[in-house]
C-alpha cells in the first residue's frame, strides 16, 4: 500500500504541474498577442513615416555649391 501512496503523491505534482504549465502557456499566449499588435502598430507607423523621414533627412544635408563649367575648364 506504501506504494500505492507514492504513486498517488507523484500523480498529485505531476497534476499540479500540469496545471501550472497550462496557466503559463495561456499567459504567455496573451503576451503574444500584444507583442504582434506592437509590431503590427510600429511597422504601420514606419511605413506611413518612412517617406517624410527620407525628405527630412534630405533636407537636413549640407548644401554643395556647384561651380560654373566654364570656370573648370583650363585656359
Amino acid at each position: 500500500m506504501a506504494s500505492g501512496n507514492v504513486g498517488n503523491e507523484n500523480m498529485k505534482k505531476i497534476a499540479e504541474l500540469r496545471t501550472m504549465l497550462e496557466e503559463r502557456v495561456t499567459k504567455m499566449e496573451k503576451e503574444l498577442d500584444q507583442w504582434r499588435v506592437l509590431l503590427d502598430l510600429v511597422n504601420t507607423t514606419l511605413l506611413k513615416e518612412g517617406f517624410r523621414k527620407a525628405e527630412i533627412a534630405k533636407a537636413a544635408s549640407p548644401a554643395v555649391k556647384l561651380q560654373p563649367a566654364e570656370k573648370l575648364v583650363p585656359p
